[in-house]
């Protein structure tokens, strides 16, 4: 990882970072743990509506799994940057997810 990616992941202020946690606005569940936790309880309900796509929560986790799998096979490694550029619907959320679980 280079030390660019290493700061970044350094940029939120520490003081902030402890009043969020004990406010209750930040914690360890990441959007790939609900996820996952919806797909796995209620894998038929739908995750992502809009006018053209439709993703039930296990075609979410589905869809981002393999792509993550595809990122991480193309030499993707957890700090890198990926670059998405997709308009607003089922496919970009995928995307977001999938970078979250390279």
């Amino acid at each position: 990882m280079s030390s660019e990616a290493g700061a970044f992941r350094n940029m939120a202020d520490p003081d902030l970072a402890v009043d969020y946690r004990k406010a209750g606005w930040w914690g360890d569940v990441t959007v790939a743990n609900l996820v996952d936790r919806h797909a796995a309880t209620r894998p038929g309900d739908p995750a992502l509506v809009t006018l053209t796509d439709r993703l039930s929560w296990a075609g979410y986790r589905h869809s981002a799994d393999r792509l993550a799998s595809a990122l991480i096979g193309a030499g993707i490694e957890p700090g890198d940057r990926v670059a998405v550029f997709l308009p607003d619907g089922g496919s970009v959320h995928v995307a977001f997810l999938a970078n979250e679980k390279a």
